[in-house]
């Protein structure tokens, strides 16, 4: 998972970077080349919707400048506005954790997957019997366009004439009602009374980042029959969780099997190896090579063993006559021979031997909610010292990508502090548009919360994004407002007059970003519509928030500060 999700933030880290190292290129050279041969010598009367938006944009900023008047008359009100952005933060984190959580979101490729498994020693027959049934049955469905079955495959690992997949194609997204999640969960109602046979349907996504399932557990331990048993339970634990749907185990009993268990005290008492048995044993069932039959320049093995007659079941092998210093005694006097269940597959995760625990969602719920509920079920299975049980898969995947996304995220948080502080030449003023970031992540809780969007990887990126784009509104501010101190005028002058000088600069920047979104945000398109959704929604609830917010709280904050500082001046 790490790889593949590595890339696709490598690649869309290249194309911002790259696409906006142009756009800067552009703006110093092409912008004022086209602008000095374009642009009439003497400005034009605007039109009357050029007059229309600058009456707009002077009563905003008129009003705006009223705003600040007020609040930065009384250091109280400057205060007021602090606390109740902080009040606001503090909300939206507690919003933040109603928020699902997954890995990527549910994305509909057309697709649906059908495994199906019948027990162990199915002929081919009746296995294509059930697959028979099982196609009658899902093409009566009118969003099926095409069936492809695989007879005794099962992935790499599934080769049996026992097992049998099929691939499903639906009609086009715009000629159906329901998702392929949709179908795959009511596909599974349909089947499920097929008897005999353990059926999953899947939905596979569009873009698979990782490998597994949504739910994915990893049992580990050293007995295969303890592992059966508890995997077993855990399973049936997991199945009663809501929103569950398809619960399997990769491991199963398997064909009964002949087990040889040495009596290695009566084997040394008489003389004998473990080595010399296992030669006995084998020479009577599948016979040595005594000697070679040469006729016509060909050469034949002479194969000596005991009749088939003799070993026709389980009494025969343990009469095998077995030859020692101390006379000829029969197989049972040095081994227990016994028949003992076997197993289909044996699983081993970092030289543990492992029993994986898988489940698919139902539509509507969501990857992370659903493992917390997982987990809870999962506690209460008493584990045996030196047994674990491990979320793995995309379950293990969402739990790296959070991490690794955090750390991206105060890393951009970083590199932009230290750029505005080499370009200010001030360590405090820094911060101040720093705190534009938390006014951003109120409004991701608000969109989030409002249309029931989701936080995943592709969301994370758009949040990534914010920590770049709403800095430049405090950037706006505070540089003129800097000029403006520097060319006399006091802390509530400057403010007053750099910010509503600012507005129109900085209403037009975030409502082009916005616009720009807004397909994203609907989506709008045919193919991976859902993975980008989630980013469009994010970024620009967090650019509306943050403008919003930064044009009161940015200078009430600089105004609250100054007035500390020169209080703490006066007293020294």
């Amino acid at each position: 998972m790490a790889g593949a999700m590595g890339q696709i933030l490598s690649h869309f880290a290249y194309t911002v970077v790259i696409s906006t190292v142009f756009s800067i290129v552009v703006s110093f050279t092409v912008t004022p080349l086209l602008a000095s041969r374009m642009l009439p010598e003497q400005m034009k009367e605007p039109g009357k919707i050029g007059r229309a938006l600058d009456r707009f944009f002077n009563s905003l900023e008129n009003l705006y400048r009223r705003s600040l008047a007020v609040i930065l008359k009384r250091k109280w009100r400057s205060a007021l506005v602090g606390v109740a952005v902080i009040a606001l933060f503090i909300l939206s984190i507690m919003g933040f954790t109603k928020i699902p959580m997954e890995l990527v979101p549910q994305s509909d490729g057309g697709k649906i997957r059908v495994s199906v498994e019948l027990p162990l020693g199915s002929s081919l027959d009746t296995t294509a019997a059930v697959l028979a049934e099982i196609e009658g049955r899902l093409a009566d469905y009118k969003e099926v366009k095409t069936l492809q079955t695989a007879l005794g495959l099962m992935g790499s690992m599934d080769i049996d004439v026992s097992v049998a997949m099929m691939e499903i194609a639906l009609v086009p997204k715009a000629q159906r009602k329901l998702s392929n999640s949709q179908l795959a969960a009511d596909m599974t109602r349909t089947l499920s009374d097929i008897p005999g046979a353990i059926i999953q349907v899947t939905a596979p996504a569009e873009l698979a980042i990782a490998q597994g399932a949504p739910i994915d557990l990893y049992l580990q331990g050293a007995d295969n029959q303890v592992l059966q048993e508890l995997g077993t339970e855990i399973k049936n634990r997991i199945q009663n969780v809501p929103g569950i749907m398809s619960t399997a185990i990769n491991t199963k009993a398997g064909k009964n099997e002949l087990v040889f268990e040495p009596n290695r005290k009566q084997i040394s008492q008489d003389g004998l190896t473990v080595q010399s048995i296992a030669v006995s044993l084998r020479a009577a069932v599948d016979g040595i090579v005594a000697t070679t039959y040469r006729e016509g320049g060909e050469e034949f093995d002479i194969r000596v063993k005991m009749k088939d007659s003799a070993l026709m079941d389980i009494e025969d092998l343990r009469n095998i006559p077995i030859a020692s210093p101390r006379g000829v005694y029969p197989l049972s006097r040095y081994a227990d021979v016994h028949f003992e269940s076997g197993y289909n597959k044996i699983m081993r995760s970092n030289k543990f031997r492992t029993v994986e625990i898988s489940a698919e969602l139902l539509p509507d719920y969501t990857q992370g909610p659903v493992m917390a509920e997982v987990m809870k079920a999962v506690k209460e299975v008493e584990l045996p010292s030196g047994y674990t049980l491990k979320q793995a898969g995309l379950s293990d995947a969402m739990d790296e990508s959070n991490h690794s996304m955090a750390i991206v995220f105060l890393t951009a948080i970083l590199l932009v502090y230290m750029l505005l502080a080499a370009v200010l030449e001030n360590l405090a003023q820094p911060l101040f548009i720093l705190l534009t970031i938390p006014l951003s992540i109120i409004g991701v809780v608000a969109a989030c919360l409002l249309t029931g969007t989701k936080i995943n990887n592709i969301a994370m990126i758009g949040i990534v994004m914010l920590v770049g784009i709403v800095v430049n509104n405090a950037i706006l501010i505070l540089d003129y407002y800097n000029q403006l101190k520097k060319e006399g005028l006091g802390v509530v002058d400057a403010l007053v007059k750099a910010c509503p000088v600012k507005l129109k600069a900085i209403l037009m920047s975030n409502i082009a970003i916005i616009l720009g979104m807004v397909p994203m945000a609907m989506g709008i398109g045919a193919s991976l519509a859902e993975m980008r959704q989630p980013m469009g929604v994010i970024v620009i609830g967090g650019i509306i928030s943050s403008t919003v917010l930064t044009l009161w709280f940015i200078p009430a904050l600089e105004y609250f500060v100054s007035c500390r500082s020169r209080l703490e001046g006066r007293k020294i």
